[in-house]
């Protein structure tokens, strides 16, 4: 049966859990589980996420620290790629993720069938995260996608920007999380206190993490009497701990980086994503999965996640936030919490039986 399936190898930059790591652990086990041979190549070596992959998915861990070495990065992978042909006929099919893994991936043979997925649009992401320079690199990118066989979108919006560029063509797919890493979470015993609140994600400017702290003091103010936990790292965390200082707000707990933050979410009554743009958030995902309503900015396609009144809420400005997180913590008063709140065209293996038929067309 397998004889019919492509082989798969998946390019990231590194092992580091953030969310397009995150998603392309998903995806190899995904494809794994529905027989699909998956390599997983990692350019950078070092402690990360290895551990979430199935036992069938091969791993090979690189070493190197730059994209200076781009051309012995190419020859390895050439290595690896002549070995799984010499002892398969099968197709191979090159999947990439990131900026550097989609521009080694650019360089390898033209004969083999190559996939990038993209987050968001990139344009608006680089620009808030890098500057002037953002807008070079995103320009950048947005031009290596002409050299891919098939481009793949998280949403329609999505779907719709890369098909005015070079993309030859494109499929959405929406994005989705490894569900094998939850199995052993158990939302039975979780109770609600009305009055936890969680941020999972960088610490950055798109993120609007200052919102956030500002808008939880200002309900506190009120009379709330909320915790407001921040799970993350990044340019702002120096920042973050000198307000929270300064405002003596001793119910405000900044947890740094968490490889895996699913206890903490599912033990918070409301995870809440102020950010100014998202792809579709893996966090928000998760956290759903866990049973925990969520909190967005009514952007992109965040209404295909959240339903106002069943798993969470949108606002459309950031003096509608307030609102919407006292909305929501009510919501959480009369939910069960023992269920999934994510939708079910989000699952693990529908979204990867989705990727296996693109490829197949190729």
């Amino acid at each position: 049966m397998n004889q019919f399936l492509p082989k798969c190898v998946i390019i990231v930059p590194s092992l580091t859990p953030d969310g397009p790591i995150k998603g392309a652990i998903a995806l190899a086990n995904g494809l794994s589980e529905l027989g699909v041979k998956v390599s997983f190549i990692v350019l950078k070596s070092g402690p990360g996420a290895n551990s979430f992959l199935l036992p069938d998915v091969t791993l090979h861990e690189l070493n190197y620290s730059s994209l200076f070495s781009l051309l012995h990065m190419r020859v390895d992978i050439l290595k690896i790629l002549s070995r799984l042909q010499s002892v398969s006929s099968e197709n191979l099919v090159v999947i990439s993720m990131c900026f550097s893994a989609d521009l080694i991936n650019v360089l390898l043979p033209s004969d083999l069938k190559k996939i990038v997925s993209v987050r968001g649009d990139l344009k608006q992401n680089y620009i808030m995260d890098h500057g002037f320079f953002g807008r070079l690199l995103a320009s950048l990118h947005y031009w290596l996608l002409g050299f891919f066989d098939l481009a793949v979108a998280m949403n329609l919006e999505m779907e719709w920007l890369l098909s005015n560029y070079r993309c030859r063509h494109v499929v959405m797919i929406p994005n989705f999380i490894n569900e094998i890493d939850f199995k052993s979470v158990k939302l039975s015993d979780r109770v609600y206190s009305g009055k936890n609140i969680v941020f999972v994600g960088p610490l950055s400017i798109r993120k609007k993490p200052f919102l956030l702290l500002e808008t939880v003091i200002s309900l506190n103010e009120k009379g709330f009497d909320l915790n407001l936990f921040f799970v993350g790292d990044g340019p702002m965390k120096e920042e973050l701990v000198r307000r929270v200082s300064q405002s003596r707000a001793d119910q405000i707990h900044i947890m740094g980086f968490q490889e895996s933050p699913s206890e903490i979410v599912r033990n918070c009554d409301v995870m809440v994503l102020p950010s100014l743009s998202e792809g579709t958030p893996r966090a928000v995902m998760e956290a759903l999965y866990l049973g925990t309503p969520c909190v967005m900015r009514n952007l992109s396609t965040n209404d295909n996640l959240i339903i106002d009144g069943v798993n969470g809420y949108l606002f459309d400005n950031d003096k509608d936030l307030e609102m919407a997180i006292v909305h929501a913590l009510s919501l959480t008063k009369v939910s069960i919490g023992t269920e999934s709140l994510l939708d079910e065209s989000f699952s693990q293996k529908i979204c990867a039986n989705k990727y296996l038929e693109a490829i197949k067309t190729l």
